[in-house]
């Protein structure tokens, strides 16, 4: 991973497996509300292109979701992801 990251991928899906394992329930920041059943919100800075292409994968096998809070003006320039409207 380009970025600085307390968690290595390993550590990441070691977390996610847990979290999986006590029945969180995965929302995305908009969703965010209290509920009964314990919930998770994973949020990512910065929008680093490795946010899709080594953390996506992951959550995806995992079933969960994640906010990703974009730095708009990198947004197609190196290291972070790519303008995907045309």
């Amino acid at each position: 991973m380009f970025s600085p990251s307390p968690l290595s991928l390993l550590e990441f899906e070691k977390h996610l497996t847990i979290l999986d394992s006590l029945g969180y329930e995965y929302l995305f920041a908009d969703e965010w509300q209290i509920k009964n059943n314990p919930t998770v919100m994973i949020t990512l800075d910065d929008g680093y292109v490795d946010n899709y292409t080594e953390m996506f994968p992951i959550l995806k096998a995992h079933g969960a979701k994640a906010t990703v809070f974009l730095v708009t003006n990198l947004i197609d320039t190196l290291f972070f992801l790519p303008c995907l409207i045309n």
